[in-house]
């Protein structure tokens, strides 16, 4: 019972602690592990492999897996997550194909020209932690692509591809190496295949099946599949003419059956779509019956436990029914009804490998798995469900760009992302007030492009603007309106709407509907980057610029007197100079009155406006009137310079989000590090006279990535940006912040001991202690309240070694030698 009340307690002081301004508030989106979890890959995998440990190994064209780099190559822990004790910088291209050998080292084949920054042509070996076997020479190694690998009983190993040379030495597309690497001289393929080679398999007697693109081999007649010998001759005994269109999977059954994969139609002349199970001599193997077989493209197959079979590739029907890119089959070649993928992949799968417990882990270039987002991989139950388990979602799945608020006080968020806590929704999706997904927002396949703005209107119908072409699948170019379900708003009569992508949208108090962009005609009418619809989406033909902005606008903000201040990369407005920002009448026309002088030297990005008329402007420009304001600058109401703002060296990279807290303080996030040459990661908070608030998350990290919106939900911050963590607690690009004044707080300990000092914090190493008391032992908890460590201090100096720990907050608490406990919380970055 003492032990909870230390964790309980442990928590109140860390929650207390948490409220300080800029403290995160853990109560939102309270499941979000942060981190970059659930994200997957950021391209597709060709390739997976399970090692003995069930750590599993992609490879492909991705260059991120949940957020970490990782090029090309990557492990994955049996839940999913991203494994950082595989180590490595990866490849400088693609991963196609690898094979584990007996000793646990990974020989990894592709297009790439180097690994791990070292020159490695196409081929390279691993160690089992993905550190280069520098014992494996392979000289200039292969000349074109390595498609597939395997590794014969004697440790040698075969490769195929699109190689015509292997350290310079003629190998047509076949060539085997021994097993340190150097080219084996006694398999010569010099005059080999006239064609790609893209599957390989080993029979148990060491015979060899080659699958591929070609249609000779050693200018005898072979037609994309062939028989070897083991010393690279051909196996005249072999019973096939082979099939009319390219093998790209070969596999050998346990019983030495053969399966074939790929884009034919026919083998030895007998129909057989895509897919076929061959004797041992190459004859068709005639007990097996796939009827019509599959529709298009089979890349993989396995055999499962069981002996039932599962595909992978582009088809979207097997025998005549609907299994999108999955299918499973049972030991005759019928379909398997007990497996169930209901919509199934929403792109071409690659790869399949089954774990030990039955499960299935499947590589392609799918974004979802029956409306589950899975980028690129996704673990399913032998029954085609999906496991939830596997890498699940959390927060948003990529950048959000934008977030508006309704009358109820549920927020509408939108972006690039795909998925919101695991939930598909393309790139827009609404919220309650704790960040929780409300499913009541449907918006089907949604936009095929980048959402960058988003508006509420007071009926709660919500108008979306960016740089997608498309809405549901329908043609609707930069600008839609969706009713408060999610559907398309048939009424909003746009017509052709715009011609170039939206950036921003507001909603006037009398329900005109102000864009702006990069546009410069709306419905085939001239409009110059701005423009001003009627409730019903028509032109509002009261708004008449003279000719509008010459270059983008990114924001506006309308001010009492319904005037509009906008900003962004342009030079005149109206033909009149006027650099990135600008003022216009209610009717659209410039307010020459507002003077800017020379305006912003750069881009110009972001508003708020005082109620005295004053306007604070942020963005990437480094002067304005010919001032020194790096990236944050205050006008007065007339456009000049308000000199008694002072931000000194201001933030060191673009500020792209502003907002007014209650006491006149005004947050801002964006791209920077650093304010006024202080450290603050993406977010700061100043005082009203522009100078640097130090009472604003001053002992903590901030965000990992940028935040690019900042708004107020009652007296806290919600901000959304593309990061992954905040203070070094997960958050997937969102998340609630304290405002506030600092509190200066006394806090009793359960037995009034003295404090104790802790330092440095944050650290990424270790932690050195400094008290007045003579401590006997530590314990340091996670965030969910788990014990990590609970050791004794074993010497006169107190420090502990934390480098093992994750980056994120923890509690510690120091007991002295009366028991007393001491807690306090430190942060490992």
């Amino acid at each position: 019972m003492k032990k909870s009340l230390l964790i309980i307690f442990s928590f109140l002081l860390f929650i207390v602690s948490a409220q300080q301004p800029g403290g995160l508030d853990i109560s939102f989106n309270s499941s979000d592990s942060g981190f970059g979890y659930g994200d997957g890959a950021n391209n597709y995998l060709k390739d997976i492999i399970l090692q003995s440990d069930g750590k599993i190994i992609i490879g492909g064209d991705f260059s991120t897996f949940n957020s970490n780099t990782a090029k090309s190559l990557a492990r994955v822990n049996t839940d999913g997550s991203f494994d950082d004790t595989f180590i490595g910088m990866g490849s400088n291209g693609y991963v196609s194909s690898f094979v584990t050998q007996t000793d646990g080292k990974i020989i990894v084949c592709g297009s790439f020209t180097t690994f791990d920054g070292v020159a490695k042509n196409r081929i390279v070996r691993l160690n089992s932690n993905g550190s280069t076997d520098t014992s494996f020479t392979i000289g200039t190694g292969a000349d074109g692509v390595i498609e597939c690998v395997m590794v014969q009983n004697d440790g040698k190993i075969l490769i195929g591809g699109q190689f015509t040379k292997f350290n310079g030495i003629d190998r047509k597309y076949l060539a085997r190496l021994n097993a340190d690497g150097s080219l084996d001289p006694d398999f010569d393929t010099s005059s080999g295949f006239n064609s790609h080679v893209y599957s390989l398999g080993i029979q148990s007697d060491g015979r060899i099946l080659v699958g591929g693109n070609f249609t000779s081999y050693k200018l005898n007649s072979k037609n994309y599949f062939v028989r070897l010998n083991s010393d690279a001759s051909i196996d005249e005994s072999f019973l096939t003419t082979g099939t009319n269109n390219i093998v790209y999977k070969v596999l050998i059954s346990n019983e030495d059956k053969i399966f074939l994969g790929g884009k034919f139609t026919k083998y030895n002349n007998v129909t057989k779509n895509s897919f076929v199970k061959l004797n041992t001599d190459g004859s068709i193997d005639e007990s097996f019956t796939i009827g019509s077989g599959a529709n298009n493209i089979v890349r993989d197959i396995v055999i499962l436990n069981d002996n039932k079979i599962v595909l992978a590739g582009d088809f979207v029907v097997y025998n005549g029914i609907a299994r999108n890119y999955i299918v499973k089959i049972n030991e005759n070649g019928t379909l398997d009804s007990t497996f169930n993928p209901g919509k199934g992949f929403g792109g071409a799968t690659t790869s399949i490998l089954q774990q030990s417990d039955g499960k299935l882990i499947i590589g392609g270039a799918f974004p979802v798995y029956n409306n589950n987002t899975k980028r690129y991989i996704a673990r399913i139950n032998l029954d085609g469900s999906i496991d939830k388990s596997f890498n699940p979602g959390n927060g948003a799945d990529a950048t959000i760009r934008s977030i508006a608020v309704q009358v109820d006080k549920k927020m509408v968020i939108a972006g690039s992302f795909n998925s919101y806590n695991d939930n598909l929704n393309n790139r827009i999706a609404r919220l309650d007030v704790d960040g929780n997904i409300d499913n009541s927002l449907q918006t089907g396949s949604g936009a095929d492009q980048l959402i960058r703005s988003v508006a509420v209107q007071n009926d709660d119908k919500i108008i979306v603007g960016g740089d997608f072409l498309t809405y549901n699948n329908l043609n609707k170019s930069y600008l839609v309106r969706l009713n408060p379900t999610g559907s398309l708003d048939d009424s909003f009569n746009i017509g052709y709407g715009p011609t170039d992508p939206v950036r921003d949208i507001l909603v006037q108090p009398d329900g005109k509907i102000l864009v702006c962009g990069d546009f410069t005609v709306f419905n085939t009418k001239v409009a110059n980057r701005i423009i001003r619809l009627n409730v019903d989406g028509t032109i509002d033909t009261s708004f008449l610029p003279l000719s509008g902005s010459n270059g983008s606008i990114y924001s506006m903000k309308l001010q009492s007197n319904d005037k509009i201040v906008v900003v962004g990369s342009f030079t005149t407005y109206d033909g009149i100079a006027r650099n990135r920002i600008a003022r216009l009448n209610s009717d659209g026309t410039l307010d020459t009155t507002f003077a800017v002088g020379t305006g912003a030297n750069n881009t110009v990005s972001s508003i708020l406006i005082h109620e005295d008329g004053k306007i604070i402007i942020g963005g990437n420009f480094t002067t304005f009137a010919g001032v020194s304001s790096t990236r944050i600058a205050r006008l007065n109401a007339n456009g000049s310079r308000d000199t008694t703002f002072i931000n000194g060296a201001g933030a060191n990279a673009s500020v792209e989000t502003l907002a007014f807290e209650g006491n006149g303080k005004i947050l801002i996030g964006g791209s920077f590090t650093k304010f006024n040459n202080i450290n603050r990661n993406y977010i700061a908070r100043l005082k009203a006279d522009g100078t640097l608030d130090d009472t604003f998350n001053k002992t903590e990290s901030g965000a990992n990535k940028p935040i690019y919106k900042i708004i107020n939900q009652d007296d806290k911050f919600i901000a959304v940006g593309d990061f992954t963590s905040y203070n070094g607690i997960g958050r997937n690009r969102i998340t609630r912040i304290f405002g506030g004044e600092e509190e200066h707080l006394v806090i009793n300990n359960l037995n009034d001991i003295s404090k104790v000092r802790i330092y440095p914090n944050p650290t990424s190493d270790k932690l050195f202690i400094s008290s007045s008391i003579d401590l006997l032992k530590y314990e340091i908890y996670d965030f969910s309240g788990q014990k990590l460590l609970d050791k004794f201090f074993d010497n006169q100096m107190k420090n502990i070694e934390v480098n093992h720990l994750r980056k994120g907050t923890y509690i510690l608490n120091l007991v002295d030698k009366k028991q007393k406990i001491q807690t306090v919380k430190f942060i490992i970055e």
